[in-house]
């Protein structure tokens, strides 16, 4: 399956979401690329959606190549198969999550308006992002998510990798994708536009997403 953008990738999983029977849902967005992804998802379902900051530890060596993830305050997620692959030092791997962990707290203050609330455990995060490599990254959010007390957390990613779901799906109690692929390489080889985008174009997204929930609420 191919996806235009994300935009036209979250509203294709909004429409899958729509069928779901889910308890007060929430699009949980992992910034950057899963907010356009949740926004679209939001004007299908009429669903409201928040922010939760996630970020990659990349290899010293292959910045693509993901050895785990961390949040701003959750444990960090290691890869073990991985970190014993590339040969990573205690001190390489705990700079690298200090670095992370730094820019989770930077990228929280930036979407601080759009922050998921834990005050309600019924509430339901649906974890979003653009798709699904390895998973570390939805990894560590959903153990995060986890810890806040949610008594039901789901991830909906447009495409996922099969190695990626597996992993998915033992950690929350729900995976929605559109596709799982085989001969998968990356999230942007099943987009025609897969453009990165900067603080800003999130930010309104996120903004103008948040003040169109609340419209529909009133």
């Amino acid at each position: 399956m191919i996806f235009i953008d994300r935009n036209d990738a979250g509203s294709r999983l909004g429409h899958r979401l729509k069928k779901l029977a889910v308890t007060k849902p929430v699009l949980v967005s992992i910034p950057r690329g899963g907010i356009p992804v949740a926004a679209a998802a939001a004007r299908v379902t009429g669903w409201p959606m928040a922010v939760f900051v996630a970020r990659k530890l990349r290899s010293p060596n292959q910045p693509e190549l993901a050895f785990g993830a961390v949040t701003e305050s959750g444990p960090a997620f290691l890869n073990a198969s991985i970190v014993e692959s590339i040969g990573l030092t205690k001190e390489d791997r705990d700079e690298e999550i200090a670095r992370q962990r730094a820019e989770c707290a930077r990228r929280r203050i930036l979407f601080s308006d759009c922050q998921l609330s834990a005050d309600d455990p019924d509430t339901t995060p649906i974890l979003i992002d653009d798709g699904i490599a390895t998973g570390a990254t939805a990894i560590a959010a959903l153990r995060s998510l986890r810890s806040l007390g949610f008594h039901r957390v789901l991830c909906a990613v447009p495409v996922c990798s099969r190695d990626g779901a597996a992993s998915i799906e033992a950690e929350c109690d729900g995976l929605v994708t559109l596709d799982q692929p085989g001969g998968f390489m990356g999230v942007g080889q099943f987009y025609i536009h897969f453009p990165q985008l900067d603080d800003l174009e999130a930010q309104s997204i996120c903004r103008r997403a948040i003040s169109d929930s609340k419209a529909i609420e009133q």
